[in-house]
């Protein structure tokens, strides 16, 4: 079954007053620096830190490792102010419980120190599977940040490190998600070796056949990959509101292999990136999208 999401999310880390979008930019100055580090591998300059960093195509340099720091948050609760640790990145390479740990909604999840109530903190989180070759950044949409200004902010950091990297050497696959339902079943369905972008793209056709079924205003659509089977991929219908697991649906993977086939060629891989150019991919949106433009 799908891991069920925490009762209360969304709650933004505050440090020592620091304002949302004034985080995110120092989170992006600090993100950059470390890419950029790493680049300067690429040209026998030995990184300035310990951690160990791998490419794939280029073996082990020094690489991204888990770490947490102390922020200072209040409890969306009881309004207690209190100091905690919480994650900044995760690599399962290092530490493989964290994986389950994340999986199982634990990762930034605290206790306040005056209510006792438990709740997650919704903020940045970088997730490396050195072994399986997957890079996710989840940048929740807290505080007033928007979906756009949240794509620019990885795009320049994308960009930047692309120019960072030598020629002959391709640039990192990092996917972004908004939100932490995404970011569990990205880990899944890149462990299961299917393309993000065309699992999207049947997640539209699925909004598209069954508009009164799974109307896309109010209901999300969810990969399921404990339930999936070698015949069927599963597909779990959330609702928005109140992020309760609703129905599941079932697609063919014969018909996904047929699909896969039918983008091969690089015309038809062109209309699906036209369809999905990134950096964030979201079926739902983009039939919404779609729609208010007939």
């Amino acid at each position: 079954m799908w891991p069920r999401a925490n009762p209360v999310l969304g709650v933004s880390p505050v440090a020592n007053g620091m304002h949302l979008c004034a985080y995110a930019h120092k989170l992006k100055q600090q993100t950059l620096l470390f890419l950029g580090r790493a680049a300067q591998a690429f040209h026998g300059k030995p990184p300035p830190f310990p951690w160990l960093f791998s490419v794939p195509g280029i073996g082990m340099m020094r690489p991204l490792m888990s770490q947490k720091k102390t922020h200072e948050i209040a409890c969306p609760l009881c309004g207690r102010e209190q100091e905690v640790e919480l994650w900044d990145s995760v690599d399962v390479g290092e530490d493989p419980e964290l994986r389950d740990r994340l999986l199982s909604g634990l990762i930034n999840r605290v206790e306040c120190a005056g209510c006792k109530k438990w709740f997650r903190i919704d903020k940045p989180l970088v997730y490396h599977d050195r072994e399986q070759d997957i890079f996710i950044h989840l940048e929740p949409l807290a505080g007033g940040r928007t979906l756009k200004q949240a794509e620019k902010g990885f795009q320049e950091v994308l960009k930047e490190l692309e120019n960072l990297m030598p020629e002959d050497v391709a640039p990192l696959e990092i996917h972004l998600v908004v939100e932490w339902s995404e970011l569990i079943e990205r880990i899944f369905l890149l462990e299961e070796g299917l393309d993000a972008r065309l699992v999207e793209h049947i997640k539209y056709m699925m909004f598209q056949q069954n508009p009164d079924k799974i109307p896309a205003e109010k209901k999300g659509l969810l990969f399921d990959a404990q339930d999936s089977t070698d015949d069927q991929l599963c597909f779990v219908v959330q609702d928005r509101a109140t992020k309760k697991l609703e129905a599941v649906l079932n697609f063919a993977r014969a018909d996904y292999e047929a699909l896969v086939n039918v983008f091969d060629s690089d015309d038809q891989m062109a209309l699906l990136e036209e369809q999905f150019p990134g950096p964030y991919l979201n079926g739902r949106l983009r039939y919404l999208r779609d729609m208010a433009e007939q």
